[in-house]
């Protein structure tokens, strides 16, 4: 569950499909039966949550009969596993926009990018709708939900810069024909909102941090523990993923990047997850006018900054 992905000669993305894959057959083979105790519960918990980090690494939507299981656990949900559901759900439509989003960028068609652009766009604005947030500030802190909370916020991050993304490639590219599909003036408020917006949860997930390695000192006091086996160990597994996006998405500031690449750096050397000191998932080789950078910034005066 927690080793490196590249193992062997096997290329890290094979190496994830299979994985993904044996996770979903055995869900799969525990059948109906997986939810009709707290224990099978808890499992499917713990393996979907996976199965969901898998599928928004991929860029892939979530396998097929996901959308069942959760449909059979929500018959009788438990208050201890709303939280669950709220973020799978969430995710479930975000590996969906995302895997039709990424096609459409890569392929460098214009015009299939104009035409598939409303739709995509409406998506995401109702997935911004449907954005966890919690009902105290304590509770996005609470050690027992933190890493739920940094998943979603992760999946809202990447579904956003693709659209970014998106954006970009019709904006950049302008040919004639754009003109008569999409609106540009639009397509320009929508890439700054939607930077702003991926910028303030970046900051959310980077202001967990302090507290998925909080821990308690012999004399009662809270501390910061980034000690191998330590009780916040299992938190710097779990911020592996979304402090990583946070290290690589060009829509986030160099401040943003920074101090995501140096929280991974204390996990892979002062905690020995070695994993947090790659490289990974690789970049892609996309259509380069897709790309957002400091040129693509807006200028509306106190909207957005490049400059930190």
């Amino acid at each position: 569950m927690v080793g490196s992905p590249q193992s062997g000669r096997k290329p890290a993305p094979a190496a994830w499909h299979i994985h993904l894959i044996g996770l979903t057959t055995m869900l799969r083979l525990r059948g109906a039966g997986q939810f009709a105790t707290p224990r099978g519960r808890a499992i499917f918990w713990i393996t979907f949550a996976n199965i969901q980090i898998q599928c928004i690494i991929s860029n892939s939507e979530l396998p097929a009969g996901a959308r069942g299981w959760l449909e059979i656990v929500k018959r009788d949900l438990t208050p201890a596993e709303r939280l669950n559901y709220a973020a799978s759900a969430y995710n479930l439509e975000a590996c969906e926009i995302v895997a039709k989003t990424v096609p459409i960028v890569m392929g460098g068609n214009v015009e299939a990018a104009c035409l598939a652009s409303s739709e995509i766009l409406e998506r995401v604005a109702a997935l911004d709708k449907m954005a966890l947030e919690p009902e105290r500030a304590s509770d996005a802190y609470s050690p027992a939900e933190l890493h739920i909370w940094n998943l979603t916020r992760s999946t809202r991050l990447k579904t956003q810069h693709w659209a970014v993304l998106l954006i970009n490639f019709i904006i950049n590219v302008q040919f004639p024909f754009t003109l008569g599909l999409c609106d540009l003036t639009a397509l320009r408020k929508q890439r700054r909102e939607l930077v702003q917006s991926i910028r303030d949860v970046a900051d959310q997930i980077l202001a967990t941090v302090p507290h998925a390695f909080t821990t308690t000192a012999d004399d009662g006091s809270p501390s910061t523990s980034y000690r191998p086996n330590s009780p916040s160990w299992s938190n710097g597994m779990r911020m592996l993923w979304p402090l990583a996006l946070v290290a690589r998405l060009t829509t986030l500031l160099p401040r943003h990047r920074r101090a995501a690449a140096e929280q991974l750096e204390r996990i892979g050397k002062e905690m020995g997850i070695r994993e947090a000191l790659k490289q990974y998932p690789p970049p892609m080789d996309f259509p380069f006018v897709a790309e957002y950078d400091d040129d693509d910034e807006d200028t509306v005066p106190g909207v957005l900054s490049s400059t930190t």
